[in-house]
């Protein structure tokens, strides 16, 4: 039974294996000279060449083999750019190109995910590779841009005192977030509402489609009990 030689359509010229006895020569479409094959001449498909050895008595012989040439996969890239913020937990990509089954690599990649914390922020390029069975394979590219999330300064709030009625909410930075916690409405606390205690208040800000939260405390003093010593 003769064995068929898979090559691939995008490899560039290989050599043909010597026939035996060796020392003659390949011939047919595709043979740039006795023993180098080009697949780009033929094309993706079955290729018969024949195989000749000649002894030292003029006598020749011939036997041929079919070369298969296999075409590279279809890459096809569902997404090709995303966006996601430093923050952002790790990206499962193995689903952005198909076929499925080939390799992700490139800056922040792990075990075919992405983790923007390690790629840092920027565009990062990512290439696929995908192998068919033939060992013929094909790579793609994709773009990941990874955002910083907006850095929060946010200063401590003064104790103040349970007889104030509002109190407005506007000493963190970068502005244009907004404020959440008890007794907090529309970016003011009330602490005639709220008592004396500790209050937790929230700032959330989103920049470039990122957002950050941090938290500080306000502390609401009670009310002084005053009182009238009589003289004895």
């Amino acid at each position: 039974k003769r064995q068929t030689l898979n090559t691939c359509f995008a490899s560039g010229s290989v050599r043909i294996p010597s026939g035996a006895p060796s020392g003659g020569v390949w011939s047919g479409l595709g043979m740039l000279n006795d023993s180098i094959f080009d697949p780009t001449i033929t094309g993706v498909g079955p290729v018969i060449l024949t195989y000749t050895f000649t002894n030292n008595f003029g006598c020749s012989d011939s036997q041929i083999r079919l070369i298969n040439v296999v075409p590279p996969p279809v890459l096809s890239v569902s997404n090709p750019l995303t966006t996601v913020c430093d923050q952002d937990a790790l990206l499962p990509i193995n689903n952005f190109v198909t076929p499925l089954g080939g390799v992700y690599s490139g800056p922040g990649v792990v075990n075919n995910a992405f983790d923007p914390a390690l790629a840092g922020v920027g565009t990062h390029v990512i290439k696929y590779t995908y192998s068919l069975t033939q060992g013929c394979e094909d790579s793609t590219f994709l773009n990941i841009v990874v955002n910083a999330s907006p850095i929060i300064s946010y200063p401590t709030y003064a104790d103040t005192c349970q007889t104030t009625f509002a109190m407005a909410l506007n000493s963190a930075l970068p502005f244009g977030g907004t404020y959440s916690g008890p007794f907090v409405i529309s970016n003011n606390f009330y602490p005639f509402l709220s008592g004396a205690g500790s209050f937790p208040i929230t700032y959330t800000v989103t920049e470039n489609g990122c957002t950050s939260s941090q938290t500080q405390n306000i502390k609401i003093d009670p009310l002084p009990t005053a009182s009238i010593i009589n003289p004895g």
